[in-house]
C-alpha cells in the first residue's frame, strides 16, 4: 500500500554529488507552488538561464496515493531557455515512485561535467542518492542497446548493473 505524500522534497546538486532533504513549508500546496516557492528563495530569476542554480523541479500533488483517478501525474517545472519564463510539464502514473520513496519533491541544482544519471532509493526509511557519470559516447551506446534493451530500458538495465 502506498502511503500519504511525505511533505519532503530531495535537493540534488549534482556538481557537489550530494543531496540534502528539507520539510516542505506549508504554504507548498503542490509541485508548482513549491518550485515557485524554491525558485524565489534562490532567486534564480535573477540569474541567466543556463545558471548552475537554476532549478529542474518536479514533485507530486496532495492527492497523490489517494483511490482518486489521476492525481499520480509528475509535474515538472523549470525555465525554459526558449522564453527564460517558468514553463510546467507532466508525465502521468510516475509520481507514484516518489511517493513510495518518501519524498514529494525534487530540485535538481548544479552543473556536472559528464552527464550524470542519479538514482533515488528508500530502504528502511533511509533516502539515499547515488550518482552515476557516464560519458557522452558510452550514453549513446547504452540506449543503442545493453543487455537485450534499447533506449530508456537499455539506461535503466546499465545502471542497475553498475
Amino acid at each position: 500500500m502506498v502511503s500519504a505524500p511525505q511533505r519532503k522534497v530531495a535537493i540534488i546538486d549534482v556538481g557537489k554529488k550530494k543531496m540534502t532533504i528539507e520539510k516542505l513549508s506549508p504554504m507548498v500546496i503542490g509541485p508548482v507552488s513549491a518550485s515557485l516557492l524554491y525558485n524565489n528563495k534562490h532567486k534564480t530569476y535573477e540569474k541567466d538561464v543556463y545558471d548552475s542554480s537554476n532549478m529542474l523541479f518536479f514533485g507530486i500533488g496532495p492527492f497523490a496515493g489517494s483511490m482518486l483517478g489521476g492525481p499520480h501525474r509528475l509535474t515538472f517545472f523549470c525555465r525554459s531557455p526558449l522564453t527564460g519564463n517558468m514553463f510546467p510539464s507532466t508525465m502521468g502514473g510516475v509520481g507514484i515512485a516518489l511517493l513510495r520513496a518518501g519524498i514529494d519533491h525534487v530540485a535538481i541544482t548544479g552543473k556536472s561535467k559528464k552527464q550524470v544519471i542519479v538514482t533515488i532509493s528508500n530502504i528502511d526509511g533511509k533516502l539515499k542518492a547515488e550518482f552515476h557519470e557516464i560519458g557522452e559516447e558510452e550514453l549513446e551506446t547504452t540506449f543503442k542497446g545493453y543487455n537485450g534493451s534499447k533506449g530508456v530500458f537499455a539506461l535503466e538495465k546499465y545502471v542497475l548493473d553498475k
